[in-house]
């Protein structure tokens, strides 16, 4: 029991750690457009507090899309870029931060992924903002906007909101956990020992019924003695356990069939009297039907 309690615990550590390991498919939630734009440009560390407010629907957020560019192609500098998720406004409370991600030189209107490590909770109808930073590089790397039309925010640039009511181009959403080949793998090993486990459980459960069966005949529950290679004896239990199905002298009860895989000794109880008897030496096979079923 205590070997296959550890192996459980151990399990399901490794279960863990694997499901943690994978990030799953995106369901999105918000956005202002859903294929590329190529519209007007806005600095961003030139134009801070900068960003995009939005009105989520889910109770998280794990990442965000924004479209980039950049002003300065060809002075071989690129741009890494991590974005805040804030409350209240752009200079709200941060509630999270995304991963940084570096973007190279020439970048022309593309779309960029920045994910957060841990979803980030938050209250559906209620509005959020993005705020994009440059953390290094390039200063004068710009985030794309335009006339979009998404009605659960706007674009922000110096903090104040857009004139044009424009909207940064964003998509954002959280992710559905998958399961990666190795937690396959394991759920594959587990089920087989959960198999193995009932097999078991079920083995003792039809040792209770042969004892049960041998009882209602009015039969003590005594030692049985089977023709086998060793001659021995044993209890009911260990009969269904130890003994050779192949001897023709076997004592069948109700047991199916299907199940001799699982056990020595299938055991089939006649509804005639006399298939038992009882004699000095605990219950033995009547000659008898020994003969007819042999």
């Amino acid at each position: 029991m205590r070997i296959y309690l550890c192996l459980t615990t151990q399990l399901v550590f490794a279960l863990s750690a694997f499901m943690a390991s994978g990030q799953g498919t995106m369901i999105y939630d918000q956005q202002s457009e859903t294929s590329r734009a190529f519209d007007y440009a806005a600095p961003i560390q030139e134009q801070q507090p900068t960003g995009q407010s939005f009105t989520p629907a889910l109770s998280s957020v794990g990442f965000v899309q924004l479209e980039f560019i950049d002003a300065h192609p060809g002075n071989g500098l690129g741009a890494t870029v991590y974005v805040n998720l804030r409350a209240d406004s752009l200079s709200g409370t941060i509630l999270g931060s995304t991963a940084p991600v570096f973007m190279p030189d020439s970048f022309s209107y593309g779309i960029t992924s920045f994910s957060f490590g841990t979803p980030v909770g938050v209250n559906p109808d209620t509005t959020y903002y993005f705020q994009p930073v440059v953390q290094s590089g390039d200063s004068s790397w710009c985030i794309i906007n335009g006339p979009y039309n998404y009605s659960g925010g706007t674009f922000f640039a110096n903090g104040v909101p857009n004139p044009n009511g424009y909207d940064a181009w964003f998509r954002e959403g959280s992710f559905v956990p998958e399961p990666s080949s190795g937690v396959l793998v394991l759920l594959g090993i587990a089920g087989m020992c959960a198999a193995r486990r009932a097999r078991r459980f079920r083995t003792r459960c039809q040792a209770a019924v042969l004892i049960g069966l041998l009882a209602e005949r009015g039969q003590p529950i005594a030692w049985i003695r089977l023709k086998n290679p060793s001659g021995q004896k044993v209890t009911v239990k260990k009969t269904i356990s130890d003994v050779s199905p192949g001897n023709s002298n076997r004592v069948r009860t109700k047991l199916a069939r299907k199940n001799s895989r699982h056990f020595s000794c299938i055991f089939t109880h006649l509804q005639k009297q006399g298939v038992l008897q009882q004699n000095q030496h605990g219950l033995r096979s009547s000659p008898r039907t020994n003969d007819a079923m042999g």
